[in-house]
């Protein structure tokens, strides 16, 4: 079991270092673009908050971080223009600006999905998953639409040990997006360690015992470990209770092995 456990948060890691690029790349002019708010009625701000959004989406960070305070000096209850200076920190791998500014949008605006998004996947960077998660289901109840928010609400259930809990985030978002393939393939894996853990506790609860032995020989036909599943299903048969069938089950596996003649 401890080995799953380092396996488990190896695996969580990975997958934080592979999404986390990639889906702040491709969110972050969506989210803009989904919650751009009506324009400041003065010319003055509207000219700065639109050049700050120009700027953010020709990736020019700097122009945009200081057109967003010279909008924010005019109207500093503006949480759209928080939550926009904050993604450009973000893109700038200024992290702890970027979550003071997000913090800074929902206190205007609790349910501003993007704010909510970035400030849980930021928590989850910082491997401080029970803090992420009420900012990333905030986001999912806010817009259910985005996959993305569903994969990081996930993920910080998974670093969190609420395995259970995953399953049912990835089971729920692919009733939203049954073709997702991001989701099919977490959801795939979260059975597997569910399956592991499960495995685990019938170890611990009759370790000698033929149940047992199966499900380890059934995990090994998964991998196509021929060998080490022979040996398992062959200490099934010699453990009670006695499991009529089993010998079926060894000489199948004995011939996927081409071991022809023990079968």
């Amino acid at each position: 079991m401890k080995q799953f456990s380092i396996e488990l948060k190896r695996s969580v890691i990975v997958r934080i270092e592979r999404l986390l690029f990639f889906i702040l790349l491709a969110c972050s002019s969506r989210l803009l673009d989904a919650q751009t708010p009506p324009m400041p009625e003065s010319l003055a701000v509207k000219a700065h908050f639109t050049a700050a959004q120009q700027a953010q989406h020709q990736n020019d960070y700097p122009t945009a971080e200081r057109e967003y305070h010279e909008v924010l000096k005019a109207m500093p209850e503006f949480a759209e223009a928080h939550m926009n200076l904050g993604l450009a920190y973000q893109l700038q791998n200024r992290v702890p600006d970027a979550m003071a500014e997000f913090r800074r949008a929902l206190k205007i605006k609790p349910a501003l999905t993007g704010a909510n998004f970035f400030l849980g996947v930021d928590y989850c960077k910082l491997g401080d998953s029970p803090a992420a998660l009420p900012y990333l289901r905030a986001a999912v109840r806010a817009d259910p639409q985005r996959p993305e928010t569903w994969l990081w609400l996930a993920t910080a259930q998974e670093m969190s040990g609420s395995i259970k809990a995953e399953a049912s985030t990835l089971e729920h978002a692919l009733a939203v997006h049954p073709k997702n393939i991001d989701l099919l393939y977490l959801l795939g894996q979260t059975y597997e360690h569910l399956g592991k853990i499960e495995v685990s506790g019938l170890g611990k609860i009759a370790p000698a015992s033929s149940w047992s032995e199966q499900l380890l020989g059934e995990s090994y036909v998964t991998g196509t470990d021929w060998t080490f599943a022979v040996i398992r299903f062959q200490n099934a048969l010699a453990l009670p209770p006695p499991r009529h069938g089993m010998c079926v089950v060894l000489v199948a596996v004995l011939l996927r092995d081409s071991r022809l003649e023990p079968a």
